[in-house]
């Protein structure tokens, strides 16, 4: 697709096909430019426009144009915050570009300084990619603004400056619409659709779009997840990008500091765990990166507990799942990871939350014996 093709889409909001929205991500200057920083190339330049364009800022957040702001960034790990000069209603924005909203997080950033006197009566902005399902989009004091929509703000303010900074910010907005008409093509839907990506979609998207897609479905599978453990106290559910493919993890720690939990990489489903420096088994070290060690580590898990290595969630599911292709009944990360695994054929975003959730308790309810 042309560049022309692009530019009448998110001016006059016509639906594109995800061939086009990715034709027209890949002829985008700042879509190449975001490569290395991704979430941090959106929050410097929401600086740059707070900065440098200050009623613009102003018009697309809800603040008085007239006041003069001072901008602060990563305060207490928080995004942007902005504090009125005079008197004027400060921001505080976090920006989210693939991962869900924490709302412990939030709550953590009104505890430690929303609280205090310049930033009273804040407003107080959620800046992210995927919607994070609050009612009417507000979360206490929080309010939801989409990608989509500061992309709306920034084209209608800048598409007709021919300056550099104007157009350079028409990009940016063009950008962002970009990536929220990409995010509703490979979005979870439904949880009866297939967790990976359908080869329809995935044949238009290439390494690095494909990374976007698996991370944003990694992230809104880990969130379906969460909600379902939200009651369960001593597991960490965690999502990271590893060897170019999402990873979706959760562990919990036992008494005696060995951890155990289950990972889905691709098409592995993985039940893992991972020992102390200290952990010793026959007189030898279990931590380490030689041979000795790592039959050490398999032998003790192996006696420890033999029941964790056990795919029952798998089948109850009813995922069809095909035993790993090695000889060894255990696979390595050195100095300290040993798992078993599966490769999963084709298991439903439904079926991974169940399996997740099951092999998740029972990981708790056994640790839970052992300290009784």
């Amino acid at each position: 697709m042309a560049v022309a093709g692009a530019l009448i889409f998110v001016e006059t909001g016509l639906t594109m096909s995800l061939a086009e929205t990715v034709a027209a991500l890949k002829v985008e200057p700042l879509w190449a430019a975001s490569s290395g920083a991704r979430e941090l190339f959106h929050s410097d330049l929401l600086q740059w426009l707070a900065e440098q364009e200050p009623q613009t800022f102003a018009k697309v957040f809800g603040l008085d144009p007239s006041t003069a702001y001072r901008c602060d960034r990563e305060r207490g790990h928080l995004d942007l915050r902005l504090i009125p000069e005079g008197k004027g209603r400060a921001l505080a924005v976090e920006n989210k570009l693939f991962s869900p909203p924490n709302e412990d997080q939030l709550q953590r950033y009104e505890v430690t300084f929303l609280n205090r006197p310049q930033m009273t009566g804040c407003r107080q902005t959620l800046l992210s990619l995927t919607d994070p399902g609050w009612p009417d989009n507000r979360y206490g004091r929080w309010s939801w603004m989409s990608y989509g929509t500061l992309g709306d703000h920034l084209v209608e303010t800048f598409s007709e400056r021919d300056d550099f900074a104007g157009q350079f910010a028409c990009h940016w907005g063009r950008l962002c619409l970009l990536l929220d008409e990409l995010r509703s093509v490979v979005s979870i839907d439904d949880e009866d659709e297939p967790y990976r990506l359908s080869d329809e979609v995935a044949e238009h998207l290439d390494k690095r779009l494909r990374a976007f897609a698996d991370t944003l479905r990694a992230y809104q599978l880990h969130g379906r997840i969460r909600a379902r453990l939200v009651d369960a106290e001593n597991v960490d559910v965690a999502v990271s990008f590893t060897r170019g493919t999402a990873l979706v993890q959760a562990f919990s720690e036992g008494p005696n500091g060995d951890l155990l939990g289950w990972q889905l990489q691709g098409r592995q489903w993985r039940l893992a765990a991972m020992v102390p420096q200290d952990r010793q088994y026959g007189g030898r070290m279990c931590w380490g990166r030689d041979s000795d060690a790592g039959e050490a580590r398999t032998l003790y898990l192996a006696e420890h507990y033999p029941d964790h290595f056990r795919f029952d969630e798998l089948d109850a599911a009813g995922i069809e799942a095909v035993p790993a292709a090695t000889q060894k009944a255990f696979q390595q990360f050195a100095p300290r990871f040993t798992y078993q695994y599966r490769n999963v054929l084709g298991p439903t975003v439904r079926q991974l939350t169940d399996v997740a959730e099951a092999t998740s308790r029972r990981v708790i309810r056994a640790f839970g014996e052992q300290r009784s």
